[in-house]
């Protein structure tokens, strides 16, 4: 890593901001998909419009399973990031001064918050899986 956080910081967290947006949007367009589906299927809607539901669905499900591999790719290294800003192991001056005005940062705050939020979702990603 280069000795820029602040850069390092913003553009990772950027891409998890965007790719968690992202998953979000899916997560609620699967269930809208889904009670059309089911309203459709109880309504006993034409056949072929059913399996175009269906099929819609489907594509709503592959794009929410990508997004979420892509969203565990970018949390990791947002995670390394600030796990190096946290550190207490450095002696370089120019490192520790970059550390302190990264740490005053609302993005360095919200870095971590988004790195909960994702360790939530990958949890209950795992336990919907398992």
């Amino acid at each position: 890593m280069s000795n820029n956080l602040k850069k390092e910081l913003l553009k990772a967290l950027g891409a998890v901001k965007r790719t968690l947006k992202e998953y979000k949007y899916y997560i609620k367009d699967t269930e809208n998909e889904k009670a059309k589906l089911k309203k459709m299927e109880e309504e006993k809607k034409d056949e072929s419009d059913i399996t175009r539901q269906k099929y819609s669905v489907e594509e709503t499900e592959g794009a929410k399973v990508q997004t979420y591999k892509t969203l565990v790719k970018f949390i990791a290294p947002l995670k390394e990031i600030v796990e190096k800003i946290e550190s207490e192991d450095s002696n370089d001056e120019e490192f520790l001064k970059q550390q302190a005005e990264v740490k005053d940062m609302k993005e360095f705050i919200e870095a971590k918050e988004h790195i909960k939020e994702t360790d939530e979702i990958i949890s209950q990603e795992g336990a919907t899986n398992a």
